[in-house]
């Protein structure tokens, strides 16, 4: 987009890997310790690469803002651009 003059565009696509509400909370902890491990393996990390992805993992909390700063961010483009359901 930046070699088309355009500035400021941000897009991409992300994963996340979620529990039922209320799972106790040292269940979502190893859940995320066994990501974090999975993710850190070579073959995880080859297979991330020659995709053209990069990985970043994070804390449940951490995702909770992440994801609360993206429906913020799309709410507003798409409230801006009047975009409808269909």
């Amino acid at each position: 987009m930046a070699e088309q003059g355009v500035s400021g565009y941000e897009f991409g696509y992300w994963n996340a890997l979620y529990a039922p509400a209320g799972t106790p909370a040292p269940i979502i902890n190893r859940l995320n310790e066994l990501m974090r491990k999975a993710m850190a393996s070579e073959t995880v990390r080859h297979y991330v690469a020659e995709n053209g992805m990069e990985v970043k993992v994070s804390s449940p909390d951490e995702l909770a803002k992440f994801q609360a700063a993206e429906l913020e961010r799309w709410g507003k483009i798409i409230k801006t651009a009047g975009i409808q359901p269909e």
